[in-house]
């Protein structure tokens, strides 16, 4: 499954900067990968994973501005259609997983 966060967050002065600067690496730190500009998604491999994360990330959340998580399975990503210019892509593969036994 993917945890997709999405967001617009207001850069209108220094603070504003710094909070949009703070969630964003925030993100980053937390495993999320960024699919285009203010779009950022991580693979999970459960409901009870993706919750995990939702709570770190409503953490983060600056005071202002809009953010949205969405969690979509696997099948419903791979659907997702990607265009770089007017060139089809496929969408990100997930990270494989480490093993252990």
């Amino acid at each position: 499954m993917w945890l997709m966060a999405m967001f617009d967050l207001p850069v209108e002065d220094k603070e504003d900067r710094r909070n949009y600067t703070r969630f964003r690496k925030a993100l980053l730190k937390d495993g999320f990968m960024m699919l285009q500009l203010s779009v950022y998604a991580r693979y999970l491999p459960s409901e009870e994973a993706a919750e995990a994360h939702r709570k770190t990330v409503r953490s983060a959340v600056p005071p202002l501005g809009q953010v949205r998580l969405i969690a979509v399975t696997d099948h419903q990503f791979g659907k997702m259609e990607v265009f770089y210019g007017r060139k089809p892509r496929k969408p990100e593969e997930p990270q494989s997983q480490m093993l252990l036994f």
